[in-house]
């Protein structure tokens, strides 16, 4: 049985980006690719100087101090990717550049494996929306990022972690635990605004925590949505019963998640990501 003990603090130091001056963006790719032009043309419109260089650590070498956003597109894996993608996580590191990743789920899954998600500024999944990446370049350069909704996200599958995490984190403030038991740590000292919380995890499962949730009055109203991997009848039933917020299956593409987070804080707009 678990309880949770609720220390009242207040949520400061939010993530703010600023970079309004900023007019150069490093566009890494080996493709030659009618939407690799796409973009240079979309993002030229937006009055910025693209400067396009191959998925090679020499070349972004002598590039990296022109730019201060990362854009890695990516239609498969790179011939260099250890020594370029190892390379480009030092730069993040090092010289706190803002980095979007495009790729399919495979190719995220695979440079996730090279680069830590927290390096990451956001993630962008092919075929690309346009719209999508200039609202997301719109954001990074105006600051429109400040005021993010907080989201818990609580798996025990550490990839799943990172590629919802890095989906999310443009638009959101994630902090990802994996365990329940951090979980509940977390929850002690902060209040998210929605916890997505996977419904089968060992020590406390996913029912198990909505339940000590929703026994503490400082805690019961907080939005539960679970992550199931099972989509069978039986278990969606079982999920419902137990009365969350919503519940999502984990074979849904990740778009479908951020459609549904966002329609979530929009709950005159009702859609269902599982169909």
């Amino acid at each position: 049985r678990y309880s949770i003990y609720i220390e009242r603090k207040e949520l400061i130091g939010k993530d703010s980006i600023s970079m309004a001056e900023q007019q150069n963006v490093l566009l890494i790719s080996n493709d030659h690719s009618f939407m690799l032009n796409t973009i240079n043309t979309s993002l030229t419109g937006q009055g910025l100087n693209i400067i396009n260089v191959r998925v090679n650590a020499n070349e972004i070498k002598l590039n990296e101090d022109k730019a201060d956003i990362f854009i890695l597109y990516m239609e498969k894996k790179p011939d260099e990717a250890f020594h370029t993608l190892r390379y480009l996580e030092n730069v993040m590191v090092e010289k706190k550049k803002t980095f979007i990743i495009i790729a399919d789920e495979t190719l995220l899954h695979y440079a996730y494996s090279f680069i830590q998600v927290e390096h990451i500024t956001t993630t962008l999944q092919r075929p690309l929306d346009m719209q999508k990446l200039n609202t997301t370049i719109s954001n990074l350069l105006h600051g429109e990022t400040s005021s993010k909704k907080s989201i818990l996200l609580v798996d025990d599958d550490p990839t799943y972690l990172k590629m919802v995490r890095g989906t999310l984190q443009l638009k959101y403030h994630v902090t990802p635990v994996n365990s329940g038991r951090q979980a509940i740590e977390y929850l002690a000292a902060h209040r998210p605004d929605l916890i997505l919380l996977d419904y089968v995890m060992p020590e406390a499962s996913g029912p198990e925590i909505l339940r000590a949730l929703r026994s503490q009055p400082a805690t019961a109203d907080i939005p539960v949505v679970f992550l199931t991997g099972n989509n069978d009848r039986e278990k969606v039933v079982e999920v419902i019963t137990l009365k969350p917020d919503g519940y999502l299956l984990k074979g849904v593409k990740l778009d479908k998640i951020v459609e549904y987070v966002d329609n979530f804080f929009r709950p005159h707009i009702e859609e269902d990501p599982n169909a």
